[in-house]
């Protein structure tokens, strides 16, 4: 946790425009400064309870971002997972067609000589 809380994004910040836009730029923007800035007396004296308000809103609204986010890259990983297991299994399958096939070339290879003995 380094450097300060930027106050003036913050309440530079329309949260509701926010949420009826769904404005996820912004939102992550706002991460960097709410996630790592660091909140000391000094802020608490400072400033009043309408900046902490809006902090914690956007505090909210970026712990629901995250858990979306969170949701969203499980199911893709389960999908990507389901892909995966799937063209694993496809190219099982194919490796022993593949092994079938080589070893009826073989076979009809030997026959292809005995029959061109024989003539």
């Amino acid at each position: 946790r380094s450097g300060r809380v930027n106050w003036r994004m913050i309440m530079n910040t329309d949260v509701d425009k926010i949420v009826k836009d769904v404005d996820l730029k912004q939102l992550e923007g706002l991460l960097q400064n709410i996630t790592y800035a660091q909140l000391d007396r000094e802020d608490l004296e400072r400033l009043g309870d309408a900046h902490f308000i809006k902090l914690f809103k956007l505090s909210q609204l970026s712990i629901e971002y995250l858990i979306y986010t969170q949701n969203y890259l499980e199911t893709l990983t389960k999908t990507l997972d389901m892909q995966y297991k799937h063209s694993y299994e496809e190219t099982i399958k194919v490796r022993e067609a593949i092994k079938k096939q080589n070893s009826q070339l073989t076979v009809l290879k030997k026959e292809l000589k005995l029959k061109q003995k024989t003539l």
